[in-house]
């Protein structure tokens, strides 16, 4: 573990400085360190190990070489206080105890359980001195994620210990952080606090409150492989900020990927108006929120990646449940026009029906006149002829007369007969029309069929 370059992952490799400044600080700590060779090169190995990796997470971020070495050595804390923390853990299992627990901040591991739900995500701000360790000896408090007794007046270093009792956790807080910012040691007096029964997420609010901190000065805490560690909410922020793209191409659709719209511009402003506005660069906070196309890129702490991808989804939810309504109106006004269709339909073919009844009865009728008009013409014939035979003048006048009446007769029903054929015309073209304009629904539906599939 002496080599100068940093671990290459995601990103070009770094050439090395002239001079190693992780060499030369580690050379300095295990001076500091007065331990055996073995032990204090192990430690130094560790340690190396740890620095190197934050380093490459620090230059994936953006940082140069020489920044990101003095960042993740600041986050470490002071050299001699550091080493003097390592001597007074020296047994094998608390100096490992204590060295996974200061690599957690300077590799910027996300710790994402808490205990029992004990206070929610935060961020960073550099060490000053080492975290204090002690090891948590469970007594009077279940491991069941809320505690069975009141916290007393006592301390502040008391309290944490006790909150670590309760989930069976190791105890490791950033004192340097608590001090240097928010003005809290270990010996900070601490009022009693009725928490008999309460989750540790009440119990964090309840804290605060007595303590008077709000935003980036409350205390905050993560637990991870049995070890509790505490520090304030921007410390665990800037430490665990991260960058995430999200697809919201659901709420924000865009045909380019570097094109803004005005949807993705209103997403962005709702976004930091609702999920903590504190948080955002526009009001003076640390995190930055852009959007190109459909992707939008976030960089912030994990818990407010979190909160934005609970909006995205609650906004995603809400413009399904918008598309599904719209589709769901579309397929009842597709089934009100087909029902319409259906009953025109019927109703043609009722018009239909009752038309070719009505042709029928005609066509019957008229029928029944040509046979009447044949008997007429038949009858005229021989009215006819018996009035060219009538010798007598009165008889012949008479016949006359009912050959006048035959003629009349037979004249009425070929008149009948005009209209009748009239009227069956009329008719049969109705049910012409009737049976287009029905052929033209038919076809309307079967394309309002295809189009609803």
């Amino acid at each position: 573990m002496t080599s100068t370059d940093t671990k290459a992952r995601d990103v070009a490799p770094v050439k090395p400085s002239s001079r190693d400044p992780i060499a030369q600080w580690l050379d300095v700590f295990t001076s500091l360190l007065s331990l055996p060779a073995g032990e204090a090169e192990r430690i130094r190995d560790e340690l190396e190990d740890h620095l190197r990796t934050r380093v490459d997470d620090l230059l994936i971020l953006g940082m140069t070489e020489p920044e990101a070495v003095q960042k993740a050595v600041t986050e470490l804390g002071e050299t001699a206080q550091l080493a003097k923390n390592f001597k007074a853990v020296r047994t094998h299992s608390r100096r490992r105890i204590a060295m996974h627990t200061a690599l957690f901040a300077a590799a910027g591991l996300a710790l994402t359980v808490s205990v029992a739900g004990f206070l929610p995500r935060a961020s960073t701000t550099p060490v000053t001195s080492a975290p204090l360790i002690a090891d948590a000896q469970p007594e009077t408090v279940k491991h069941n994620g809320s505690l069975n007794e009141d916290l007393p007046e006592g301390t502040l270093g008391d309290l944490f210990q006790i909150l670590a009792d309760s989930g069976d956790a190791r105890l490791f807080v950033h004192w340097g952080v608590l001090e240097n910012n928010i003005g809290l040691a270990e010996e900070t007096e601490v009022p009693a606090i009725p928490s008999k029964g309460l989750q540790h997420s009440k119990v964090k609010q309840l804290l605060n409150s007595v303590l008077n901190l709000q935003g980036a000065d409350q205390i905050d805490a993560r637990f991870d492989d049995g070890l509790l560690e505490i520090a304030t909410r921007e410390y665990f922020d800037r430490i665990e900020t991260i960058t995430m793209d999200h697809d919201v191409s659901v709420i924000v659709p865009s045909d380019h990927v570097l094109r803004t719209t005005n949807e993705g511009l209103s997403l962005v402003a709702s976004i930091q108006s609702i999920v903590e506005p504190d948080c955002w660069e526009e009001n003076g906070g640390m995190s930055s929120i852009t959007i190109n196309g459909s992707l939008l890129s976030v960089r912030a702490p994990e818990r407010i990646q979190k909160e934005v991808i609970d909006f995205i989804a609650r906004l995603e939810a809400a413009q399904r449940k918008q598309e599904a309504d719209r589709q769901a109106r579309e397929k009842k006004e597709l089934e009100d026009e087909r029902h319409s269709f259906q009953l025109m339909l019927r109703k043609s073919y009722e018009s239909k029906n009752g038309l070719l009844y009505e042709i029928g009865n005609l066509q019957h009728e008229l029928e029944e006149s040509y046979v009447e008009s044949w008997k007429c013409e038949y009858g005229l014939k021989d009215l006819e002829q018996d009035y060219r035979n009538e010798i007598d003048p009165e008889a012949k006048a008479a016949k006359l007369d009912v050959l006048a009446q035959a003629g009349a007769k037979l004249d009425s029903l070929r008149s009948r007969q005009d209209l009748l054929r009239d009227q069956i015309k009329a008719k049969r073209s109705s049910v012409t029309l009737l049976e287009n304009n029905m052929n033209s629904m038919e076809w309307a539906a079967a394309g309002q069929e295809d189009s609803g599939r």
